[in-house]
């Protein structure tokens, strides 16, 4: 506020680098604040489901078919807001000063960061996409058969939240699979 109120006042200084600079901070800050919430609410499930008779299985497999997709959304809106402060700072100093070459770099990271996280998340979505195709498993014999301990999370799976792996038939939580695919 106090660098738009500056330039309004006195024109076009070097106080718009500080104004952009604290945009961007804003932007990180803001963001790492939704992820530290959302970490904060799955240890809190997790807590519940470990250490008291709260039974949160069902809150805790639904929060974490979610939690990578919020996680990867959060990511990409902010990749997207540092590079849309970027592009408008770089056309406000190539405007008042000349052509920026200092700013070339900063412009080209944020653009590689915000293609990579959009990438990344195009692959999460045709990942989960496809893992509708795996089986489910069919019956308490087969659930017992394959292990009723999903390998992720060391939980008890049953037969409505369960996918079997085509190939190796290993059984997972549908929500453990949404948080490990990803990763790999």
């Amino acid at each position: 506020v106090y660098c738009i109120q500056e330039i309004v006042t006195n024109g076009e200084s070097v106080i718009i680098l500080f104004g952009f600079e604290a945009g961007i901070m804003t932007v990180s800050a803001i963001s790492s604040l939704f992820l530290w919430h959302m970490h904060a609410i799955d240890s809190l499930l997790q807590y519940l489901h470990d250490e008291t008779s709260v039974n949160v299985n069902a809150i805790l497999h639904a929060w974490k078919d979610r939690k990578a997709t919020i996680t990867f959304a959060i990511e990409v809106q902010a990749q997207g807001a540092k590079f849309l402060l970027y592009c408008t700072f770089f056309a406000i100093v190539f405007t008042h000063y000349g052509l920026p070459i200092n700013l070339f770099r900063e412009l080209y990271m944020s653009f590689q960061a915000l293609k990579q996280r959009v990438l990344a998340f195009a692959k999460y979505r045709r990942l989960m996409s496809n893992m509708n195709r795996f089986s489910n498993v069919s019956s308490e014999q087969e659930l017992e058969e394959t292990g009723k301990t999903c390998i992720i999370c060391r939980d008890e799976m049953t037969i409505r939240d369960c996918k079997k792996l085509p190939g190796c038939g290993h059984c997972f939580h549908k929500s453990c699979l949404r948080e490990w695919l990803p990763q790999q």
